[in-house]
Formats: structure tokens, C-alpha cells, sequence
């Protein structure tokens, strides 16, 4: 069974982001699909489906898996620059009770967590907890770093 081109492909590509409501410009989302498209040549197998019907299912699931991937990531930085809705952490919903308890956090790094979604700014942070204002920085950083890890 013959392969189509990609370029016989592409009017499928922008159906697909379409339907997912993904605004242009589609460069970035092109090249992966140009990308998906080569590793669908050498894995397919044309006794199963039509090209054009595995390419867009792989294509689609490389759609969600990124648009998953982005709304967890806006989930997360949101908590640690958004002011709390309560005084007391343990009223709050339980992502935050899973951030301080299931995601390895160090004592100082829950303590800055905390600290950093109570609203203060991180030079009154340093100055609370006597330690450097890099110190902080590099903590925050390290914070991101494994809640982004884990959500994936």
C-alpha cells in the first residue's frame, strides 16, 4: 500500500488542531508532526488501518499528551505565585496537602513553599529563615523543577 506524502497528509494535521483549539501559528506543532510522520513510515503496517488513520491517531495522541502536559505545568507554577485562599494550609484542597507530602520536598523546600505561596517576597523569606537570598532563588528553582518532574 503506498504512503502518502506529508504534504498529502497536512490538511488532516490542521483538522486535528482544529479540533483541539489550538491557535495559529502551527509551526512548532508542524515540525513535530513532520517527526511523528517519519517514525509512522518505518512502524506501519498497512494490513491494520489506512496511513492517514494511524498517522492522525498518533498525531492526535502527541496533541494531548502536550496540551495534559501544559495544563498540569500552569496548574502547578499557579500555586506558587498565587496568594492562599485560606490562613491555614490544611483547609486548603488536597493538591496542596500532595505538594508538601508526595513530592519529596525537603524540610526547607516545604518550608519556602509555604513561605513563597503565603505571598512573601523571597528577600523577606532569606531574612525569615536567615539563609541567602540564592539560597532562596535556587530552592524555588529546585521546587519547580520536581513538581514539573512529577507531572509528567
Amino acid at each position: 500500500m503506498k504512503i502518502p506524502t506529508f504534504v498529502e497528509c497536512e490538511k488532516f494535521l490542521y483538522a486535528s488542531l482544529r479540533k483541539f483549539g489550538i491557535a495559529e501559528p502551527f509551526d512548532d506543532f508542524l515540525q513535530d508532526a513532520y517527526f511523528i510522520y517519519h517514525s509512522c513510515c518505518e512502524k506501519y503496517d498497512g494490513s491494520l488501518s489506512k496511513f492517514t488513520t494511524y498517522f492522525v491517531y498518533k498525531f492526535e495522541y502527541h496533541l494531548k499528551s502536550y496540551l495534559r502536559d501544559e495544563h498540569r505545568k500552569r496548574q502547578t507554577l499557579h500555586l506558587l505565585h498565587s496568594p492562599p485562599m485560606v490562613e491555614c494550609p490544611m483547609d486548603e484542597p488536597l493538591l496542596l496537602l500532595d505538594i508538601l507530602h508526595h513530592h519529596r520536598l525537603t524540610p526547607l523546600e516545604q518550608e519556602i513553599f509555604l513561605l513563597s505561596y503565603k505571598g512573601l517576597p523571597m528577600s523577606l523569606i532569606a531574612t525569615r529563615k536567615q539563609i541567602s537570598l540564592s539560597t532562596v532563588k535556587r530552592t524555588r528553582k529546585q521546587i519547580k523543577q520536581k513538581l514539573l518532574l512529577d507531572a509528567v
